[in-house]
């Protein structure tokens, strides 16, 4: 499973109420989710290739009212599924009313090394 199906998994999860976007919003709800991969970089290499990936993600969640209790649940979700949060930082939008709140974390990804013998 790739980083952004683990995404979409995870934080689909936390609130049905609360829908969930992959790079941008697609509209409807006073508060939603938008995830992101930041990074992927190749790591624990064996025979000339890299074993796995590590992906760095990014995580707003916007709301009009308190963000704390669903942006905890964003981290121990995030958590209890291999992350690991690099940085909070809750911010407010004074222009839209919205609280925006930024989670990263990196987390294994899937490695898409190929070999000679694989086909494009």
């Amino acid at each position: 499973m790739t980083s952004t199906e683990k995404l979409q998994k995870i934080l689909s999860s936390i609130d049905p109420n609360i829908r969930v976007h992959r790079d941008f919003h697609r509209g409807g709800g006073e508060s939603y989710i938008v995830h992101e991969i930041i990074t992927e970089l190749d790591a624990n290499y064996a025979d000339d290739g890299p074993n796995a990936q590590v992906d760095m993600v990014r995580v707003h969640y916007f709301t009009k009212s308190n963000p704390t209790k669903i942006k905890r649940a964003i981290r121990r979700a995030l958590r209890s599924n291999g992350f690991s949060i690099t940085l909070t930082e809750p911010l407010r939008e004074a222009d839209t009313g919205y609280y925006h709140v930024v989670i990263q974390a990196t987390g294994l990804g899937e490695a898409d090394y190929y070999t000679e013998s694989e086909e494009f």
